[in-house]
């Protein structure tokens, strides 16, 4: 459909428009030998054997199995599972899940944080969808980038948050060392609070930008900002210290109500 077809229409109109066109099949997973296909949230088929999803997501497994079990009479399942959620079921989120099942490797985030966003919604899916086998390969893999020289720990503390991953945050601490945002990276936007501080060490969370600062739940920030208390971080903070005492914040058990 044309820009100027889809001006004529309004917005329950374009959704039925896109309810009845065949979706775009995704080239990687193609095979429709597979048996099975789901349907992301931007009409992308992804032809899969049933068997990854209902082994990789225990939420999508119990959907599959209680369809098979109503319908009448009782079959071995649908064919298909459509996706509707425009946030996190989009193809280029759901694509990095199904790799996951298939084996592939969980892509490092970069240092300019592009690919930020996107890498925390495909934690949310595989929090939404209960997909365990998919938290521990990116729980894993972000471990694992940690190692490397070049990786910037913020980008892996952010994600392992989302994972709810204290010990992993706290691995990402202790290799900040002298991490700053640097003025050579472009970081858009046009107020002050879309920009870092440039200068600043990347866990200085007064320095951080609108985004990250979003993308970290509260109770994370709450502990990184009483753990850095008193620490000079732009010069010589302790960050093994600092991380244990983020990590003794965040295990401490609250007292009974």
């Amino acid at each position: 459909m044309s820009k100027a077809d889809a001006e004529g229409h309004s917005a329950e109109q374009l959704t039925a428009i896109k309810a009845e066109e065949p979706p775009h099949v995704h080239e990687r997973y193609n095979d429709r030998s597979a048996g099975f296909r789901i349907i992301s949230s931007d009409n992308v088929a992804f032809h899969v054997r049933r068997c990854y999803v209902e082994a990789g997501s225990r939420v999508l497994g119990d959907m599959l199995h209680l369809g098979a079990q109503a319908a009448s009479p009782p079959s071995s399942g649908s064919a298909e599972i459509t996706l509707s959620d425009d946030e996190l079921e989009k193809a280029d989120v759901l694509v990095i899940l199904v790799d996951i099942w298939h084996g592939r490797p969980f892509p490092c985030p970069t240092n300019d944080g592009t690919n930020l966003l996107l890498l925390k919604r495909v934690i949310h899916l595989v929090n939404k969808y209960d997909c365990p086998a998919a938290a521990y390969t990116i729980r894993i893999a972000l471990m694992a980038f940690l190692t490397k020289d070049g990786v910037n720990p913020l980008k892996c503390f952010v994600l392992l948050s989302a994972l709810d991953d204290i010990a992993g945050c706290a691995a990402a601490i202790r290799k900040t060392g002298s991490w700053k945002w640097t003025s050579d990276l472009d970081y858009g936007g046009a107020s002050s609070l879309w920009r870092p501080l440039t200068g600043k060490s990347i866990l200085n969370i007064r320095a951080w930008d609108e985004q990250h600062f979003a993308a970290v739940p509260s109770r994370y920030i709450l502990a990184l900002l009483r753990a850095t208390a008193g620490q000079d971080l732009e010069r010589d903070a302790n960050w093994n210290s600092i991380a244990s005492e983020f990590s003794r914040l965040m295990e401490a058990v609250p007292p009974p109500v």
